[in-house]
């Protein structure tokens, strides 16, 4: 699987509007990957869901003349004994579509227990890895 699913929303009409974005509506969504979709405006992440899973289902609100771009993050699922943790590389942070700058991206899970991101950029940023345990979000701060 290659590349990242990218939509862009424009508010067109004389009054703010608020929609359900289906994951589904996001181009090259695959049905058995899941994801994590971030909004550029806020930098808001939901959490990992699937393609026709219940969840999947995004409001966005707009205000007039208002835009935003969704991206959406393939999820790699870790087991370990205080449960599973899920992974996602969200690219160069601060950037419209800083995933377009992830040439390659992989985690994999090391013979010491630890989870290793190995990802080849394009661009220089501020790199974005983000893990999630089912009920706590964090995001981590990684040094530029």
């Amino acid at each position: 699987m290659t590349g990242t699913p990218l939509l862009g929303l424009f508010n067109v009409s004389g009054r703010g509007l608020t929609e359900m974005i289906a994951l589904s509506d996001l181009p090259g969504v695959h049905p058995d990957v899941a994801y994590v979709v971030r909004a550029f405006s806020s930098g808001k992440l939901t959490p990992p869901a699937r393609r026709d899973a219940p969840p999947s289902l995004l409001a966005v609100s707009l205000p007039v003349r208002g835009w935003d771009i969704l991206s959406a993050y393939p999820v790699s699922s870790f087991d370990f004994a205080g449960g599973p943790i899920h992974a996602a590389n969200l690219g160069l942070l601060g950037k419209m579509t800083g995933a377009a700058a992830i040439v390659s991206s992989a985690f994999k899970r090391m013979e010491n227990g630890r989870v290793l991101l190995d990802t080849r950029l394009k661009a220089l940023g501020k790199l974005g890895p983000h893990f999630c345990k089912p009920f706590l979000d964090v995001l981590l701060n990684t040094q530029p």
